[in-house]
């Protein structure tokens, strides 16, 4: 085998240990962002809408994982509601930035969002507000430019708890759809930079569209405010 060919292989095996690195680094964002905001959004402070957006790093302490993880935290896209109407607590689709990054060298490795839809299924309504296993998120900005990416590691938890309403006579649970999305770093500063945008979140049981109109106010400036203090001052030139 020539030379050439052995750093072929050699440089996918890489790529693809570090795609690996950073499948499970964005799967335990997921889990890490999705879990306490459900929790909240019946039973906590979350009741009256979504706590202030934050900025968390993961725990490294006990992993070897060469990577680490920044995410944000109650980044709602809307208060408008994907079965209509509007969101009156902290259920909705949130779309929080995140960044993986070498923990050697500070290299930015991935950029993207942890996708979650925080819902409610009704004896009496039903799960009017669910996506089904969500597939595909596409940004529209002014400038007419199009991003449109797959979701990865999508998964649907049920909460644990029921809740029982004697004047309707019907039963309640909390549920969370989620998934991750990874975005070229281009597109990122894309949307950090952008005045206005306009939103299509695929689910295989619905999709829904946010017009520009619909996003909240904080939404674009939260992620300015991750992409100007998290990901470009260690962006490689």
């Amino acid at each position: 085998m020539g030379t050439e060919q052995r750093g072929k292989r050699v440089h996918n095996r890489n790529g693809r240990n570090l795609r690996r690195l950073i499948s499970v680094a964005l799967s335990g964002l997921v889990l890490t962002n999705a879990a306490p905001s459900m929790a909240q959004s019946l039973f906590g402070p979350g009741i009256f809408g979504p706590g202030k957006f934050s900025v968390s790093q993961s725990d490294d302490r006990f992993s070897d994982r060469p990577t680490t993880s920044i995410s944000g935290r109650n980044n709602r896209v809307s208060k408008k509601s994907p079965g209509g109407g509007l969101d009156i607590g902290a259920e909705g689709i949130y779309l929080d930035p995140l960044v993986i990054k070498s923990r050697t060298n500070g290299e930015v490795l991935s950029v993207g969002f942890a996708l979650t839809n925080l819902a409610s299924d009704d004896t009496l309504y039903g799960s009017y507000n669910a996506l089904g296993t969500l597939e595909r998120v596409s940004f529209l900005l002014d400038n007419g430019k199009l991003i449109s990416v797959p979701v990865e590691n999508a998964s649907t938890d049920v909460g644990d708890k029921i809740s029982y309403n004697s004047v309707t006579h019907s039963a309640s649970s909390s549920f969370t759809e989620s998934g991750t999305i990874s975005i070229a770093l281009e597109d990122m500063a894309a949307l950090a930079s952008a005045t206005s945008v306009a939103i299509k979140i695929e689910g295989s049981k619905r999709s829904t569209t946010y017009e520009a109109k619909d996003i909240s106010k904080q939404f674009l400036a939260n992620i300015a405010m991750f992409y100007e203090q998290y990901i470009k001052p260690t962006v490689r030139k």
